[in-house]
């Protein structure tokens, strides 16, 4: 008796240490790991986005705001959103603040993504800035370049809407 319960206890020792063999992923696994990837490389490219807004906004920062102007003694905001595209992301959009209103698709104010092209309308003209995240956008104001939150003033008031180019 002693002999088959010590036999039992050997065989149940023999089973209860097997490792689990892998099984195949199934189409649960792997659609979970391309969301997985996905996330982690809609992360990586926010960070590269946030990193590349940083530094072109370290470089403009206070430069004085010159209507028609494009470099460093003076520039406007459709040219200061033209260049952020051009400089940064190697994408071309159009020098022209009313035509880069109508440039790629447009983005509800409540999808808003950095890099997006904010378009704001005082009266019959249009001025541009690029979204920040977190309710920021950069863009070249009579104060010169800046950034401003979306939510104050005069900012909420002449909001327009918004257009993605990449």
């Amino acid at each position: 008796m002693k002999k088959e319960i010590i036999s039992l206890f050997a065989v149940i020792a023999l089973f209860s240490g097997c490792e689990h063999v892998n099984q195949p992923q199934t189409a649960t696994n792997n659609t979970e790991i391309e969301k997985k990837e996905v996330v982690q490389e809609s992360t990586n490219v926010a960070l590269d986005m946030k990193k590349e807004l940083a530094e072109f906004y370290n470089i403009w920062k206070n430069t004085k705001y010159k209507a028609g102007g494009t470099n460093k003694r003076g520039i406007d905001s459709a040219a200061l959103t033209q260049l952020f595209f051009k400089d940064r992301l190697d994408l071309n959009i159009p020098r022209r603040a009313y035509q880069q209103s109508r440039a790629g698709i447009k983005v509800n104010k409540q999808d808003l993504e950095m890099g997006d092209i904010i378009i704001l309308k005082r009266k019959k003209e249009f001025y541009t800035g690029v979204y920040m995240g977190e309710n920021e956008f950069i863009h070249s104001s009579f104060k010169g370049v800046k950034i401003e939150k979306l939510d104050k003033s005069p900012y909420k008031n002449i909001y327009h809407s918004a257009r993605r180019v990449f």
